[in-house]
């Protein structure tokens, strides 16, 4: 139904004074939703955004039930795109300090390991080629000394191995000392752990062409494999920008890259207080020198108090929903400058209810956030998830007894041999004992007494 409350517009071009935001909310506060309503008014606009999505559940393919007939249509206007399945990073263009950043966020690097790929990793190196010359290292690390590699030289079999062993000798007398054998081994798990989830099988080619064409892109990937991600990505565009803004001021030629928004939800995992992660870095940097080079953030999170301090202060503009923690009302008290009374409303806000605080209205306003028009694939109850289910099953399992009623006690290994033979399922005569009762106090079937025992019948 129509919306008679007076709108709060929200004003993009202000974000270039005012930049980043925050959206802050507990579980089921409606941040989500919120956030949903956000990133569609982004894309009636046609603003070029990148969202992280750990939930998998930024999709706007579907519209909301009370949209029917609603002509809204955002098809044309997103792109979901899987880490591993769509895009990835191509190894080609990785710098060492890429590559330490994505081994690092895969698990800490130590100082030797910083050292390692310094020293043994190659500008243009392909994966294979890098991962091969490490592993040879490391093998003629086993053998221990010059003189047992030469034995293995001298005993190959063939050409081909005498000259491996050769190419190992090499590695070993320019690297032994400055690679450890336990650092070398710990980058090639590292290396491989990030292969094996398909990091390095695609590139981001489809992510700049669609923020060139002013699409919402949405990266979906569990969260370390976005952070693991994220950190290259994020570098990369952000940089790509920067660099044709500075080339703008120097009157140098430069490829134009359009100016972006990064959104995240679960945004404490990817900036987190107290320590540092490499997609920490950038959006540090970018909450800080961001407006200059147009590139914006949109920071989602359950828990404020967890989100780095330096970026927090940063957000000009916050959504604050239902939140309950004490700790988190705490930051949000300090970081906006809601009233004692507004602050002891936060727990019982109701959900989609909503405090606006916003530097460039310079107060905070209480709202409403309107119906989305898109739905997430995650609405279904799980209750009636586990409803429908069930009611499935009971189905399925009707099917194949029905023309088999009446069932006699003494037929039921019949009837196991019958339908494992029908369908390839195979149940023991305790397991069809318990489905057939199931049925019967369902009151698909009946269940009577004989002179020879029970039997189930049809109703």
């Amino acid at each position: 139904k129509p919306q008679r409350d007076i709108p709060y517009i929200m004003d993009f071009k202000a974000m270039h004074h005012y930049p980043h935001i925050g959206v802050f909310g507990g579980s089921g506060s409606g941040k989500s939703f919120g956030l949903r309503v956000l990133l569609e008014e982004i894309m009636v606009q046609n603003i070029p955004t990148i969202v992280l999505d750990p939930h998998y559940e930024m999709d706007f393919g579907e519209l909301a039930e009370y949209m029917e007939g609603d002509n809204h249509d955002f098809k044309d206007r997103y792109k979901c795109l899987q880490v591993g399945t769509h895009v990835g990073v191509k190894f080609e263009d990785l710098s060492s300090g890429d590559l330490k950043n994505l081994l690092d966020a895969a698990s800490n690097l130590t100082d030797s390991m910083n050292n390692v790929v310094d020293i043994l990793f190659k500008r243009r190196d392909s994966y294979q080629s890098f991962f091969n010359r490490m592993q040879m290292l490391t093998e003629a690390q086993e053998e221990g000394s010059p003189e047992r590699i030469q034995n293995k030289i001298n005993e190959a079999a063939s050409n081909d191995e005498a000259k491996a062993w050769k190419e190992r000798k090499e590695l070993y007398l320019n690297y032994d000392k400055t690679c450890p054998y336990n650092s070398v081994k710990g980058i090639i798990w590292r290396l491989q752990r990030l292969s094996n989830e398909g990091v390095f099988s695609k590139d981001i080619r489809e992510i700049e062409d669609g923020l060139q064409n002013g699409k919402l892109i949405v990266i979906q990937g569990s969260t370390r494999i976005l952070q693991v991600f994220s950190t290259y990505l994020l570098n990369n565009l952000y940089h790509k920008r920067r660099e044709y803004k500075d080339a703008l001021y120097k009157k140098t030629s430069a490829e134009y890259f359009p100016p972006f928004i990064i959104v995240t939800d679960e945004a404490h995992n990817f900036a987190p207080k107290g320590y540092e992660s490499p997609s920490k870095s950038i959006i540090k940097e970018i909450s800080q020198e961001g407006r200059k080079y147009g590139v914006f953030l949109i920071l989602a999170t359950q828990r404020p108090t967890l989100l780095d301090e330096t970026i927090t202060a940063q957000l000009n503009t916050k959504f604050i929903f239902r939140t309950v923690r004490a700790s988190d009302i705490q930051t949000i008290k300090e970081e906006t400058d809601l009233t004692m009374e507004e602050s002891r409303r936060l727990p019982y806000l109701r959900t989609g209810d909503v405090f606006v605080s916003s530097a460039s209205m310079g107060r905070t306003i209480f709202a409403r956030v309107r119906a989305a028009i898109t739905t997430s694939p995650h609405t279904e109850n799980p209750f009636d998830e586990l409803k429908a289910k069930a009611d499935e099953e009971d189905e399925k399992f009707l099917k194949v007894i029905i023309d088999k009623l009446p069932i006699n006690e003494s037929d039921l290994l019949n009837i196991i041999v019958d339908i494992e033979r029908e369908i390839g399922t195979t149940y023991t005569i305790t397991n069809l004992e318990e489905r057939l009762k199931l049925m019967v106090e369902k009151k698909h079937i009946k269940k009577e007494e004989t002179i020879f025992g029970y039997r189930y019948r049809a109703n």
